[in-house]
């Protein structure tokens, strides 16, 4: 059965040891008071060069990746200004209105931890095959989806035209979702565009195999 193209970001698997590991570690950070850029559950967040808050990428990562790359976002907490008390959300909707004061990001980390797993949707150019194991990659983004009031679904994939054995390429590819899923399952069709691949961070960069 073809693949759905429906993107949600990175998703934590587990560790290189365990891919089943029931729960990810969690870091936080900060996200700048009045901060326009939306962040949705999956995307990528980045250390901004002058304050050390944090911002969800919008973009390919090859140029950032020297130790700017903190995490994937999974939620927020911030005093709201509609309802005058905390929030916790899946989402950074974004906007100077929004909250009162800074915002607290929850991420699972990539940079400074052992590498762990991820899955993530192809990017659509062509599928992902077994033949790709080992290549680095980037990411492509695109805006996330609001799924209801709170929760969201990030709209990064895995770039197909970036795979190359670049050190610096910020994503290492580990196995296909259909080696460890059950036949049928969305992602599973590794004949056709927009199937799930298993990636950890390359944060040692690392060249990839060719």
């Amino acid at each position: 059965m073809a693949n759905v193209n429906a993107p949600f970001g990175l998703r934590w698997l587990g560790l290189n040891n365990s891919p089943s590991t029931p729960s990810d570690p969690i870091i936080n950070g900060t996200i700048v008071a009045g901060s326009t850029q939306a962040a949705y559950n999956g995307d990528v967040m980045i250390r901004t060069a002058t304050t050390g808050n944090v911002v969800a990428t919008t973009g390919a990562l090859g140029a950032v990746l020297a130790g700017n790359i903190v995490g994937v976002f999974q939620g927020c907490s911030y005093l709201s200004n509609a309802s005058g008390r905390r929030e916790f959300s899946k989402t950074w909707p974004g906007g100077a209105l929004v909250a009162n004061g800074t915002i607290a990001a929850q991420m699972t980390p990539l940079e400074g931890v052992t590498p762990g797993l991820f899955v993530i949707q192809s990017s659509g150019a062509s599928p992902f095959t077994l033949a790709n194991i080992g290549e680095n990659c980037d990411i492509a983004y695109a805006v996330g989806t609001v799924l209801s009031t709170g929760y969201s679904k990030s709209g990064v994939t895995l770039n197909f035209a970036t795979l190359a054995a670049t050190a610096t390429l910020p994503f290492r590819v580990r196995g296909l979702w259909s080696q460890i899923a059950g036949r049928g399952q969305p992602g599973t069709d590794d004949t056709t565009p927009f199937n799930w691949v298993i990636v950890s961070y390359n944060g040692f960069a690392q060249a990839g195999l060719v």
